[in-house]
């Protein structure tokens, strides 16, 4: 009998992982915080966390305890934080994020929208309406990395390579006393001007952790800089762990960038299918980014898809096409979907 009770227990203790102590360290004023997420990512199993973060971060402003400002009024605020780099498997990273920005469904629901005002805009290469939509993003959703990453690329655009640098001075002085931030686009600034011989970053990148060895520091830098189009899978955990620390913005943005390369990897994208696609549906309905549709149907999520129904419109959105107007195409793509 007792032999049995001890295998329930176990059994028992490696779903539940103890959750209700998870919990308390998580919501703890002794500094166990960390502990109690670290915990939470390490020894849950993937399937069961989506709803096993629902009841142990049931106030969403404990978010701000582990995470920092999620929408920073100071550029020195974004990655204000030290991260909890003692993250999870990439599968758990994932979740988590989802789990976290699905707080702030609301506020990123409007900044998509006024995102995607800027897409169109820069696509007519219209700066006004641009900088327009740059600004309110900055007053609405404080500063992000995305934000002067976007700022800096518009001036250059725009107002040609010393305005860009000029621009990127200001940003140096603003986080003066923030090094993480501060080295992070020292690199960024540099890499927008295109200037340096192909490959020179990367290397130099390399040479300045020559000799610390493999960290999540390193392979968080290496894919923000580089590979975020295409991040190699070792380096998703650390990268969402860092961006966490960031903003709301950043992180959103980065764990999309993690989506939609996640499903042209096939071979991935079929081990965390299952596990994800009910954390991605979850998020693409609150948040309504089309951005989320393909990777979702990748997943094998169910999309109800509206199709065209006034041929107008579709006669519209080929013309367009055709006549090179991308920003039109977008907008009425926009429209109907």
């Amino acid at each position: 009998m007792s032999t049995k009770k001890r295998k329930s227990t176990s059994k028992r203790r490696k779903g539940d992982v103890g959750l209700h102590e998870i919990k308390g360290k998580i919501y703890s004023k002794t500094g166990q915080m960390a502990e109690g997420v670290y915990l939470l990512k390490n020894r849950t199993i993937s399937s069961e966390l989506f709803s096993q973060i629902r009841f142990t971060v049931s106030d969403p402003k404990i978010l701000i305890s582990i995470h920092g400002d999620p929408f920073p009024g100071a550029l020195s605020g974004v990655h204000g934080r030290k991260a909890v780099v003692e993250h999870g498997s990439a599968a758990n990273e994932i979740i988590w994020a989802i789990s976290c920005l699905a707080n702030y469904s609301d506020k990123l629901r409007n900044y998509n929208l006024v995102r995607e005002r800027f897409e169109c805009a820069v696509l007519r290469d219209d700066k006004i309406n641009a900088m327009l939509a740059l600004r309110e993003i900055c007053s609405d959703y404080g500063w992000s990395v995305w934000l002067v990453q976007n700022n800096l690329a518009s001036a250059q655009l725009w107002d040609g390579l010393e305005a860009k640098r000029l621009l990127a001075k200001e940003y140096e002085l603003m986080c003066s006393d923030n090094n993480f931030l501060g080295f992070l686009l020292g690199f960024i600034s540099r890499r927008i001007e295109g200037t340096a011989v192909p490959g020179y970053l990367q290397s130099e990148l390399a040479r300045i952790f020559r000799d610390t060895g493999s960290t999540s520091f390193e392979l968080y830098i290496r894919t923000k800089l580089f590979d975020l189009a295409s991040p190699p899978v070792e380096a998703i955990a650390a990268t969402l762990a860092y961006e966490a620390q960031s903003s709301v913005i950043d992180y959103y943005e980065t764990l999309i960038a993690i989506l939609q390369s996640l499903i042209v990897d096939e071979g991935f994208c079929k081990k965390v299918s299952g596990l994800l696609v009910r954390p991605v549906s979850v998020i693409y309905k609150a948040v309504k980014d089309k951005r989320l549709r393909p990777v979702l149907l990748a997943m094998g999520g169910d999309i109800t898809q509206e199709f065209f129904d006034d041929s107008s419109e579709r006669a519209e959105l080929v013309e367009a096409y055709s006549e090179g107007r991308y920003g039109d195409v977008v907008e009425i793509y926009s429209r109907q979907f």
